[in-house]
């Protein structure tokens, strides 16, 4: 009987885990109401009877009319142990749950669809939901309105924004809570926003977005309207049109709690014990952003649209040769969104092709303390350069409605022509470093005539004995021994053979660099002067296809700055530490030419 008895604890047992984890169920939950126009409504979804991993997706349609965002899941899993009878069940149970919030932009009943949820090939959705939203009631004790500048809007301009929520003295003292929506902060398909410094800000707006909810510092100030007093909650961003066109905002509004009744707390702190909802509206905008005009419109201008820009250049170095490489700062600033900032090429600011090399493609920049920082590598092609020429930077004025161009400095720049290293260079230099043998009288079969042919003292006689003819010859060739080297020999041939086929594959081309980066590879470790082995590093550079360049030119800017650095000039010797910095690299380029 007992048997019986655990057996049967034991089947109950399996037979409620395995439906445990077999049964997979969704369901809403949704804020308490009543659920009004332009208030975000919180709904959950729980999902149970799905496994840890990996974790569930859902699906969800947006209703028609409303604005709905994913916040988050948040997983939570639960185990429990029970020992019936000396029998043993673990039960896990793990629960998802997904955030919504929903926010409804017209009064009525809103039908929401099943939210989906998938594991694998397991699946189950929710119940349709029916939420009825209400209007909220308006009130005249308080306005709210959008403030834009006036006059023509410009694409990239900086365009301050102005949040204004006006409301009666008396109405402010009854007030529990409140929460905007700002249709425009949604825009960001069009626009780019800029949350700045407010000083003196002792309040905060509260802002639902699609995005998220933004508390945007404000200012309180006493007014008057309609001869009655007021007090003004003021916020400000700033937004850059992206684009062209005309944009039609949707009206803003605000959502105030008013307490209708109120009780003490604890502390004997005053707390409301009773609220309605209260709504005000914006009227709708229609604004319409321009491009900069054409006409007149400056070579040096890349699209920067604002005010009182500044230009600086400065270059990491001034003595140079053909050839070496120049790393430009450029840092502008100016009252705009300087992310949106862009260089204008160096040919169309003021760099002539015919002496300076540029980028081909447009250069990035770092937005940094204030300012936009640009870094390019160009380089002089032309032995006559003097200096890097000034050179122009052109923004719109959306003030003015005009182009500016302001201008940087020229620098000075001292160029040096190139060392261009042949073959005959790298014969020479051979030749000037290994002493040639001496040459001596000698006598070639091309300078000795040949005899005349004559067959005086020959043996023409025929041999006819047979003991002669068969006889076994007893050269070393015949031997075993014999036959053996000469089979080593012939493999030494061919060994031989295959070798200099090899050898007369390779280009010419690479042999010869190979020999001339051996040439200065010698000339790197047996300069004196630090001139000489600049000298040695812009040869070896220009017969390298690929060059380190980073290793290369920090090599060659301390070089040359120990070469012309006052005081010291071109006799300046070469240390250790840099020797040993350049047989390195010049080890690192010629063992990748072998």
């Amino acid at each position: 009987m007992s048997f019986l008895v655990r057996f049967g604890w034991l089947f109950a047992a399996i037979a409620i885990d395995g439906g445990n984890a077999s049964a997979q169920e969704a369901r809403t939950r949704v804020s308490s109401g009543p659920h009004y126009v332009g208030v975000p409504i919180d709904i959950q979804i729980i999902a149970d009877g799905f496994e840890r991993s990996p974790e569930p997706t859902i699906e969800a349609k947006i209703p028609s009319g409303s604005t709905m965002k994913f916040i988050g899941v948040s997983p939570n899993t639960s185990s429990s142990i029970q020992i019936i009878n000396g029998q043993m069940t673990r039960n896990e149970r793990v629960r998802f749950a997904y955030n919504y919030r929903l926010v409804v932009n017209n009064p009525g009943t809103l039908q929401v669809r099943p939210f989906r949820i998938t594991q694998g090939k397991s699946s189950t959705q929710t119940d349709a939901l029916s939420l009825v939203v209400e209007a909220v009631p308006t009130t005249a004790e308080q306005r709210f309105r959008l403030v834009f500048p006036e006059g023509p809007l410009w694409v990239g301009e900086r365009v301050p924004v102005a949040v204004e929520w006006w409301l009666s003295e008396s109405f402010a003292q009854r007030l529990a809570g409140r929460r905007a929506t700002i249709p425009l902060f949604n825009l960001t398909d069009h626009f780019k926003f800029e949350d700045r410094p407010s000083p003196g800000a002792t309040s905060a707006l509260t802002v639902d977005t699609t995005s998220g909810t933004l508390e945007l510092p404000a200012t309180v100030l006493n007014k008057r309207w309609r001869n009655e007093p007021y007090l003004v909650v003021t916020a400000r961003r700033s937004m850059i049109a992206l684009k062209a066109g005309e944009v039609t905002i949707d009206p803003s509004s605000i959502v105030v709690e008013e307490a209708t009744r109120w009780s003490t707390d604890f502390f004997g702190t005053r707390v409301p014990a009773n609220v309605r909802r209260l709504s005000v509206y914006d009227e709708s905008r229609k604004l319409v952003f321009k491009s900069p005009p054409t006409t007149g419109r400056p070579p040096s201008f890349a699209g920067a649209v604002g005010r009182g820009f500044s230009f600086d250049v400065s270059a990491d170095r001034s003595v140079v040769q053909i050839g070496d490489p120049i790393s430009l700062t450029i840092d502008i600033r100016g009252d705009t969104a300087l992310d949106t900032v862009s260089l204008p090429y160096l040919t169309q600011s003021g760099l002539n092709s015919r002496d300076f090399k540029t980028p081909d493609l447009p250069v990035a920049g770092l937005v940094e303390s204030g300012l936009k920082r640009f870094v390019v590598v160009i380089r002089v092609v032309n032995e006559s350069v003097s200096e890097i020429p000034s050179l122009a930077f052109s923004w719109f004025d959306p003030g003015t409605g005009r182009y500016q161009t302001t201008h940087s400095r020229p620098i000075a720049l001292s160029v040096g022509a190139a060392t261009i290293v042949s073959a005959v260079d790298v014969v020479t230099t051979q030749e000037s470093d290994e002493q040639a043998p001496t040459k001596t009288e000698s006598t070639t079969l091309s300078d000795t005539p040949h005899p005349p042919f004559t067959l005086t003292g020959a043996e023409l006689s025929i041999e006819m004995r047979p003991e002669v003819l068969l006889e076994s010859p007893k050269a070393w060739y015949a031997e075993p021994i014999g036959l053996v080297a000469i089979y080593i020999f012939g493999l030494i041939l061919i060994a031989i053979s295959i070798a200099a086929r090899r050898h007369a594959s390779v280009d010419p081309a690479v042999s010869t660099r190979r020999k001339m980066l051996e040439v200065e590879r010698r000339s790197v470790a047996n300069a004196d002067r630090v001139e000489e082995l600049s000298q040695s590093l812009r040869r070896i550079a220009a017969v390298t296809p690929t060059l380190p360049r980073d290793e290369y030119d920090a090599l060659l800017v301390e070089c040359d700055n120990l070469a012309y650095a006052p005081g010291t000039g071109e006799d300046m010797a070469v240390d250790a530490r840099l020797r040993t910095r350049a047989l390195a690299l010049a080890d690192q380029i010629l063992e990748a030419a072998r």
